[in-house]
């Protein structure tokens, strides 16, 4: 309504409706017909704003506009032919069976059960790690998700593990420490104010992709415009992270299959994209920055650490290697080796407790990881094997 104009828009009538809606394709239509003029004056309009401001000329601004728009439309063209957008509906899948063969997928039956098999198989890599292996003592102390006794002593560095916690997970335990400069500031929490609850929506895009089971991002982008909807939903965003529970329809997660190649169809080179209920996925992103930018401050962040990070670009990661290796080179002679490690299925081989005791170690109140890790554990995955335009779409439960 704010972006179309129309702040009455649920008090009219379905006349009134009609009306405004021949009304606006009248305009459109009339928009159309005169577009380059129209587009013509917006342009030199803003180029006479900017030339006042820069102190140049019209003509400077237009060329360097005009210069500026011929090279988008060269990265333009070079994106379509390296990323193409258009990708093929999956109508088939493929899968590796014991004896080694390549068995395909034709009936929605044999589909879903295959994408079943490989999320199961890839969610799962972790539980034969120290934290997650059948009767250690890390799974019996820590549980699944922190447990809050263990969980202090480690973040105070007093925890002493068992003898069967192998030398390297030793070490790891005593990184987990809090950093003495954090432990007396105010936890980091999911509760949220109103105002910064309209402030976080107001910058969402509508196409937003998120969990079908509940609103979409279009829904709370647009309550964001009422004061009333705007507090009843700051309300029920908060309440889950001050208790500390997972509500059931954050628990409704849509696995969408995209396929890696073109050309490929087999389950494990498909990428599984888990979209989450909409509002369950803007306060763990509201949480994430709040924990960045208080790490960020308090310098307790390693230098390497660039991803996600703000004023951290991958390119200056790049220009650090570069440099580095050419002072070994041709500064100190010295013989060095640069491993980059591509981490296989990293992202789905984060134990939920390791990931929890980090936030925590930043600043997070354990509330607010219980009722995230445990809306994790408690997803219903409904697979989405098919996500193009003219979508042809089904599910299961797990």
């Amino acid at each position: 309504m704010h972006q179309v104009n129309e702040p009455d828009a649920f008090t009219l009538s379905l006349l009134d409706i009609r009306e405004k809606l021949h009304e606006t394709i009248t305009a459109w239509k009339d928009h159309k017909k005169h577009q380059k003029d129209l587009r013509e004056a917006f342009e030199k309009k803003v180029n006479e704003h900017r030339a006042i401001t820069y102190g140049t000329s019209i003509e400077a601004q237009t060329k360097q506009q005009r210069n500026a728009g011929a090279t988008k439309n060269i990265f333009r063209n070079i994106k379509r032919v390296m990323k193409p957008t258009d990708r093929l509906a999956i109508s088939t899948v493929e899968y590796t069976a014991s004896n080694g063969q390549t068995v395909e997928c034709l009936s929605r039956t044999d589909i879903e059960a295959a994408c079943k098999a490989e999320g199961l198989r890839r969610f799962t890599q972790a539980q034969q790690t120290p934290f997650l292996a059948p009767g250690s003592s890390l799974l019996n102390h820590l549980g699944v998700n922190a447990n809050p006794l263990y969980m202090h002593h480690i973040l105070d560095g007093s925890y002493i593990p068992a003898p069967d916690v192998d030398i390297f997970t030793c070490e790891f335990l005593k990184e987990l420490t809090m950093p003495n400069i954090l432990q007396g500031l105010p936890p980091i929490t999911g509760v949220v104010s109103t105002h910064n609850h309209q402030r976080s929506w107001k910058k969402m895009r509508l196409n937003t992709g998120s969990s079908p089971y509940g609103p979409l991002f279009c829904d709370y982008i647009a309550g964001a415009q009422d004061p009333i909807v705007l507090d009843i939903d700051a309300s029920l965003s908060s309440i889950p992270y001050h208790v500390g529970f997972s509500p059931s329809q954050w628990q409704e997660a849509s696995n969408v299959m995209i396929p890696k190649k073109r050309t490929s169809r087999h389950v494990q080179k498909l990428c599984i994209i888990i979209l989450f209920d909409a509002m369950f996925n803007m306060t763990n992103k509201r949480i994430a920055q709040h924990m960045l930018s208080q790490a960020r401050q308090h310098n307790v962040l390693p230098d390497e650490a660039y991803g996600g990070v703000p004023t951290r670009r991958a390119s200056t990661c790049s220009l650090n290697k570069i440099l580095s290796l050419d002072i070994i080179r041709l500064g100190r002679r010295r013989i060095a080796t640069l491993c980059s490690n591509d981490a296989k299925s990293c992202y789905n081989r984060i134990v939920h407790t390791v990931a929890s005791l980090s936030m925590q170690r930043l600043g997070v109140n354990p509330k607010t990881c219980f009722t995230m890790f445990s809306t994790l554990q408690a997803l219903n995955h409904h697979v989405r094997y098919i996500c193009v335009k003219n979508t042809r779409i089904s599910h299961f439960v797990e």
